[in-house]
Parts: structure tokens; C-alpha cells; sequence
């Protein structure tokens, strides 16, 4: 576990079950983390595209190996990098990814939010 996590985090997996235990977890802890919830494989394809992304705009050390790590690039404008914004050319390459729609419109995470809210979940995905 990286050294700036203090903590375990608490699995709330085996309460997918309960909605009223999820509720209140989320209360107590402020988050709930299901471990193993999404498949490994659709959360690297999805960190992978992203890496990608980062690297070919300059934001990952070609240095840095197996593990990615900022380049410190920044790019400012009045203190705000903008390319990274949602609507950067970096954050709309990002949020336009395949791998990333197939990650946040997964089975795994509607059924997460159908256990929280004890209910429907409509999806207004791109």
C-alpha cells in the first residue's frame, strides 16, 4: 500500500447486500470500497488509456518505469492547468475513452449503486 495511505480501507463488499449497512458505513467512514468489485483487467485497460494520454502530453516521467510518475509539467494559466481540466484537451481525451465508459457503465458498479440506494439506477451516460 502506498505510503500516503494511513489506513486500511474498509471492504464493504460483503454488505452488497444490506443497502441500510451500506448507508450507514458511508455515514461512519465518509466512503465505501468494495474490493475486487470491478474486474482487474477493465481498471488497468482504463489506467492504461489514461497513462497513455498523460504521456503523449508530457505529464509522465519517460523515466519512470514500471510505475508511472509526473513529469511535474504544468502548464498555468492565472494558476490553473488547463489542459487537465474536464474541459482541457487532456480531460476531454480522458473522458471521451471507451475503456473509461465501459469502467463507470459497468454491471459491477450499477448493481454497487443499486445495493447503496436500495433502488433503481438510471443511467445518463453519454
Amino acid at each position: 500500500m502506498p505510503s500516503f495511505v494511513q489506513h486500511q480501507l474498509e471492504d464493504s463488499s460483503p454488505f452488497l447486500d444490506n443497502s441500510g449497512t451500506l448507508r450507514t458505513k458511508m455515514h461512519e467512514n465518509g466512503y465505501l470500497f468494495f474490493k475486487g468489485l470491478i474486474p482487474r483487467r477493465v481498471v488497468e485497460k482504463t489506467r492504461d488509456d489514461i497513462v497513455k494520454i498523460l504521456r503523449n502530453h508530457g505529464y509522465i516521467d519517460e523515466t519512470a518505469f514500471p510505475v508511472p510518475k509526473w513529469s511535474r509539467k504544468q502548464e498555468e494559466v492565472d494558476g490553473a492547468i488547463f489542459e487537465l481540466q474536464a474541459s482541457g484537451i487532456v480531460g476531454r481525451q480522458i473522458g471521451s475513452l471507451k475503456s473509461l465508459k465501459v469502467l463507470y457503465l459497468s454491471r459491477e458498479i450499477i448493481n454497487a449503486f443499486l445495493a447503496i440506494i436500495g433502488g433503481e439506477v438510471l443511467s445518463l451516460g453519454p
